[in-house]
């Protein structure tokens, strides 16, 4: 795990394996018509096939897993911020970040 960690491009698959498929039925990422425009992606062994041929950009890849991603945290995050009790430890928390 840790060289997948220090290896981004291993990283970020590994989290699309693990986390985002499990919760989507296909994964769209979005660029420009200049770079080939959207692609659409319905399982992680196609979505790995098209990175290894450079036919997705890492950065590209690393966009779309960020919005991926804020859209599975945001539930999560919006519950902290208005339940009582969790809204008080989210509070407590998020003033060791300041």
């Amino acid at each position: 795990l840790m060289n997948k960690i220090m290896d981004n491009k291993g990283f970020i698959l590994e989290i699309i394996k693990l986390i985002i498929f499990p919760r989507v039925d296909e994964f769209k990422i979005e660029r420009s018509d200049k770079f080939g425009g959207d692609i659409l992606v319905k399982d992680y062994d196609e979505l790995e096939d098209l990175y290894k041929k450079g036919k997705i950009h890492p950065a590209d890849l690393k966009f779309t897993v960020a919005l991926y991603l804020e859209d599975i945290i945001d539930p999560i995050r919006k519950n902290f911020e208005k339940k009582g009790r969790v809204r008080r430890l989210y509070e407590r928390i998020t003033k060791f970040r300041k």
